[in-house]
């Protein structure tokens, strides 16, 4: 995948004022593309909008994140799998809210591996 793209799911998972389900909407009407996604979530204005105060404090946290999220791509540590695209898992795509983005570190391969999971609460 290129750079851009990665960085493109990493945009649109930090989005302001854009959450799960929006995202989703978002993605479906973009037939699965990151960037026509965003482009639509930029320019979606209709309806009652968050504060303008409680947009500044998203656009911080989420700039940060993103600034962090982006320097570790740059060291090559790892990559970004979007939801839809090919390598991302079968059936943590099935789950009613499966990550918008998966950030995966070593083999990517290995996700379509047979696997097991222990959740502690």
């Amino acid at each position: 995948m290129a750079i851009s793209n990665r960085l493109d799911w990493i945009r649109l998972a930090c989005h302001p004022g854009c959450g799960y389900v929006e995202r989703r909407r978002l993605l479906a009407l973009a037939d699965n593309d990151p960037a026509r996604a965003l482009d639509r979530a930029t320019a979606h204005a209709d309806g009652e909008s968050p504060s303008e105060r409680l947009l500044d404090w998203q656009r911080a946290a989420r700039s940060a994140c993103f600034e962090l999220d982006q320097r570790w791509l740059d060291r090559g540590a790892g990559n970004v799998i979007g939801l839809g695209e090919v390598d991302y898992p079968a059936l943590l795509a099935e789950i009613a809210d499966p990550p918008i983005a998966l950030f995966v570190t070593g083999d990517r391969g290995a996700l379509a591996l047979p696997q097991i999971c222990l959740l502690y609460t």
